[in-house]
């Protein structure tokens, strides 16, 4: 499913069978939450946030958790691209916070 970025250039959105049904169902307006205005779902999200005693975080912060658990559960950074609608993979990496970690026995692919 195709759509237009905010700076005019096609890019997909890739939803999971869940949204996808919610949108196919509902005959949604494409927003996640369409009854909410952006600038007020990220006021509803700070109050909730600050009522829940959660460290300060942003809404902005969850795509950054989600790339970076996204590749932690085997997803590569091209797929990561295009699902976040990147231009380039440059921009992918600063969205990735790994841990080395993650990396150790990363070259025990290659069976040598």
């Amino acid at each position: 499913m195709g759509a237009l970025a905010k700076v005019g250039r096609l890019f997909y959105k890739v939803l999971s069978h869940h949204l996808r049904d919610w949108y196919r169902i509902t005959g949604s307006s494409g927003y996640v939450v369409p009854f909410f205005h952006p600038d007020h779902f990220n006021r509803e999200f700070k109050r909730t946030a600050v009522a829940a005693r959660v460290p300060k975080i942003r809404f902005h912060d969850l795509r950054h958790t989600f790339a970076s658990h996204f590749l932690v559960g085997g997803g590569n950074i091209y797929d990561l691209q295009k699902i976040l609608g990147h231009s380039t993979v440059q921009m992918t990496e600063r969205y990735v916070h790994l841990i080395p970690s993650h990396l150790q026995g990363k070259t025990e692919v290659l069976g040598f």
